[in-house]
């Protein structure tokens, strides 16, 4: 018997699935895993994804993030692995980032910042705190190198400025982590 030739109908029966699903898909991984299926699933992505983790040392455009994802709450910046700091290796600064962060249409509903592992400066910190201190929760800087040498008022400034700061990290580096533990 041969195959026959059906068309199938143009329903949107798992488009309506996906979207009432979809805001119930919490892992990172499952979520670019399901935007990779379709056009319409990679928009669906798009506007529900809420939290996101940035490889700095490999992914170098940060104006396509918040195009990306214009609904963000949460981002992750994460430098270089650290066996590359250990030999001497190239040092990922946190600026364009943060210049990303300081226009006014980039990330409006961030709440959450977390750095690790990048070179920040105080100009750095200063522009943070201007332009997201009344929106930014939580702020947490992991193993991170300063330039301006171990200077702690700019982080000051940070906390001063996030009116609804609820969380300020600050570990220099991870061999303080094992030390307050």
């Amino acid at each position: 018997m041969a195959p026959t030739k059906r068309k199938l109908e143009n329903t949107n029966v798992w488009e309506e699935v996906l979207v009432l699903v979809m805001p119930y898909i919490h892992n990172g991984e499952d979520q670019t895993s399901v935007s990779l299926v379709s056009r319409r699933f990679y928009e669906l992505d798009r506007i529900t994804r809420k939290r996101v983790t940035v490889h700095a040392y490999y992914y170098l455009n940060p104006a396509s993030l918040s195009e990306r994802f214009p609904f963000l709450e949460a981002l992750t910046l994460k430098g270089p692995p650290y066996i590359f700091n250990d030999r001497g290796g190239y040092a990922v600064r946190v600026t364009p980032w943060i210049e990303e962060l300081e226009l006014e249409d980039s990330c409006l509903n961030l709440k959450e910042l977390d750095i690790r592992g990048l070179v920040v400066n105080d100009e750095d910190l200063k522009i943070l705190a201007q332009t997201r201190g009344m929106s930014l929760g939580i702020v947490n800087f992991v193993g991170f190198r300063s330039v301006d040498g171990d200077r702690v008022e700019m982080l000051v400034d940070v906390a001063v400025e996030a009116a609804p700061l609820v969380s300020l990290v600050v570990i220099r580096e991870l061999a303080e982590i094992f030390e307050l533990v």
